[in-house]
């Protein structure tokens, strides 16, 4: 579209600030993980 000489400047930020949030969110979880990882790990030991 952008050839056809449309402006597809505002959905091509969309674009990147959706990219940015998913990115962002993956990161989050795996963070996440860990620290459940870690939380399980704990909870274990003191269940010896």
């Amino acid at each position: 579209m952008e050839r056809d000489g449309h402006d597809v400047s505002g959905a091509a930020a969309e674009l990147v600030a959706l990219v940015n949030y998913v990115t962002s969110s993956q990161l989050s979880m795996r963070e996440l993980q860990t620290h459940l990882d870690f939380c399980t790990m704990q909870i274990r030991q003191q269940l010896r």
